[in-house]
């Protein structure tokens, strides 16, 4: 989680990383799902940004970031409110994919009409 400048952006890692000052990094214990973890600092952005302090660029500080006190529910329950928004998410990368699809054939379309390649004819 970055806890510098962006604060609040965050990742999953699969692998071993280096990171700098500016990342908090949170290996959660075996009661917490790391996707869900992942859903949670999202939701909690604006209040890490309202705790954050410095007159160059902000950051939070790694003491104010383990006194939050955050809400956890049972692990099971962590899965199930992980998968629901990771399902959304995919099906928000779909959709955006298929509007850009949609964007791109409008431009060409577009192009072609104004040029003239493909006339428009009035019945």
């Amino acid at each position: 989680m970055t806890s510098r400048a962006s604060i609040g952006d965050c990742a999953i890692l699969k692998g071993v990383a280096t990171t700098n000052q500016g990342f908090q990094s949170l290996i959660p214990l075996e009661k917490i799902n790391n996707e869900f973890l992942y859903y949670l600092i999202l939701t909690l952005k604006n209040k890490l940004l309202k705790l954050a302090s410095g007159s160059t660029f902000l950051e939070v500080s790694p003491n104010k970031i383990k006194n939050l006190l955050i809400p956890l529910p049972p692990l099971n329950e962590q899965i199930a409110i992980a998968n629901i928004l990771n399902a959304l998410d995919h099906e928000i990368t779909s959709l955006k994919n298929k509007k850009r699809q949609f964007e791109n054939i409008k431009k060409a379309l577009n192009h072609d009409l104004m040029s003239t390649k493909i006339r428009v004819l009035n019945k």
